[in-house]
């Protein structure tokens, strides 16, 4: 393999890995953030 077709393939990988991780690790972020906020339900009962 040429130097060309290994950064090629790796870049091919790199961006697969993108694809399939990329929601998953958008989600574990949403949650983070909502786990973190109160939210207006969590205000609502904290400011009562």
């Amino acid at each position: 393999m040429s130097e060309l077709e290994e950064q090629q393939s790796s870049s091919r990988k790199l961006s697969r890995y993108n694809y399939a991780f990329g929601p998953v690790g958008a989600g574990l972020i949403i949650d983070a953030v909502d786990f973190v906020t109160f939210g207006p339900v969590g205000l609502a009962l904290v400011f009562r």
